[in-house]
């Protein structure tokens, strides 16, 4: 659900910016949409937080019993994935900041914020890089030996492996993980409607942005931006249901 409700609550609240129609969140939109949208994921994780731990606990569940069952390939197109979308990100904020300069558009504190994220994006994708040449050449490799996951994981995450090998030496994987709150279904619910309501705006963004990415004479920076904005959104709310109904 989490990226989901990023993407939905980002695009929906300029408009209700715009419903509102007041002066001052108008003249500092970018900081209204900033406290709304961190103040609504703020509350969210606070209401929901059993399911969100529960989740986060589970994905990492997911990614180490690739490494326990040898898993090689799943797990190169795992991380693979992860590095494409990661690339994706910091392409978008790279050229969002562009595309700001040279309209002149944009408060000093969108700088600022975007100039944040994109340092952290870049250091996401280089160790996602790291992560995924660690392993994209092993072609021969048929199972994780103890040299191969030291120059996969981190100091933390080897330590982390260890830990879950020796709780899954006796347990099967369900049973790793967490047992689902009696607030789960609503939970779901709330994620599949995040979900579809992401996929729609997505398709919203593209048909709006993707004449003007083709026709336009200026602001190319922040068309593309905007054409890849929409086109994660598409992606994120696609990958978030299809993770609703498996875990369904």
């Amino acid at each position: 659900m989490k990226t989901s409700f990023y993407f939905v609550a980002w695009i929906l609240v300029y408009v209700l910016i715009d419903i509102l129609n007041i002066q001052l969140l108008k003249e500092n939109s970018f900081v209204a949409a900033c406290v709304i949208v961190w103040g609504g994921a703020y509350i969210m994780n606070k209401v929901f937080a059993s399911n969100v731990q529960n989740q986060q606990v589970r994905d990492v569940a997911k990614f180490y019993e690739k490494i326990y069952t040898d898993d090689v390939s799943g797990l190169r197109k795992e991380v693979f994935k992860d590095l494409i979308l990661e690339i994706s990100a910091t392409v978008y904020l790279l050229l969002a900041i562009i595309g700001f300069s040279t309209l002149n558009a944009g408060e000093f504190v969108v700088y600022v914020v975007f100039g944040f994220f994109l340092l952290l994006s870049c250091k996401n994708s280089y160790k996602l890089l790291v992560k995924y040449n660690s392993i994209k050449n092993k072609n021969s490799l048929s199972e994780f030996t103890e040299d191969s996951i030291a120059n996969f994981l981190t100091e933390e995450e080897i330590d982390c492996y260890h830990s879950y090998c020796n709780e899954r030496n006796e347990h099967s994987f369900e049973e790793m993980c967490p047992p689902k709150e009696h607030s789960y279904k609503i939970f779901q619910i709330i994620s599949v409607v995040l979900s579809i309501v992401c996929i729609l705006l997505g398709v919203v963004l593209l048909v709006s942005w993707l004449p003007l990415f083709f026709f336009a004479n200026q602001g190319g920076f922040l068309i593309t931006a905007m054409v890849l904005y929409a086109s994660m959104a598409l992606f994120y709310g696609i990958k978030d249901l299809i993770n609703c109904l498996k875990m369904n």
